[in-house]
């Protein structure tokens, strides 16, 4: 990006691109491959994997679960991490400044997350994020949506116009659910992508930091 960007309505990923939870994630999902009883090689445990639904997530990990293990594992980590009292999730450097700047000069500002509604809601708690218009879940409606289906239901329950309305996050699946939208998208590669240079010649715009994100917004 070299030139400011005029949007009215921003919809951001949560994970990798608001706030860093790899920590979290990764520790609640070792946690629940022990307590499922499955071993697993801690090697494979790195926030690349982070970004999609759970159940994608520890295929990653253990490709060859059975449908039974994999609904056990998940279970365990639901339990875990729903629960969580001290959650040492973060906000990356400047984020915070950055989305009340844009509340503050009259943006509408979106989640579209694969998380569930109890973490978030912790977090968006935790952290004081009140300034969203919106939230959107995966389990928002019941059904797990895909992240594409989310960026929809946000678009279309907000009465949002597409040519003023940008998707921010840190990977493919983001950026793929913009163009499925009709919506501009950026990538921000101080997230949890590991193609980062792939994905960033399928976004519309890129950042580096959340200060030249802030710049151009």
């Amino acid at each position: 990006m070299n030139y400011p960007l005029k949007y009215q309505n921003y919809i951001f990923d949560f994970d990798g691109t608001i706030a860093d939870s790899s920590g979290e994630v990764l520790g609640s999902l070792k946690q629940a491959f022990n307590e499922a009883g499955i071993a697993f090689d801690e090697a494979d445990f790195v926030p690349e994997i982070i970004g999609p639904p759970i159940k994608e997530i520890i295929l990653r990990v253990k490709p060859d679960l059975s449908c039974a293990q994999l609904d056990i594992v998940v279970s365990h980590y639901r339990n875990i991490y729903d629960n969580k009292e001290n959650d040492s999730s973060v906000l990356y450097d400047g984020m915070e400044s950055c989305l009340r700047r844009l509340k503050n000069n009259g943006k509408r500002l979106f989640i579209s997350t694969n998380k569930p509604k109890i973490p978030m809601q912790r977090l968006i708690k935790k952290f004081a994020l009140d300034m969203f218009d919106d939230i959107c879940t995966i389990d928002r409606f019941g059904a797990p949506l895909s992240k594409k289906e989310i960026v929809k239901r946000i678009i279309r329950d907000n009465a949002l116009t597409s040519e003023e309305t940008v998707m921010i996050g840190d990977a493919q699946g983001d950026i793929d659910a913009a163009a499925a939208s009709g919506i501009a998208s950026i990538f921000v590669s101080w997230g949890y992508c590991k193609n980062k240079e792939d994905v960033m010649k399928n976004a519309d715009y890129s950042a580096a930091t959340v200060a030249e994100l802030e710049h151009y917004l």
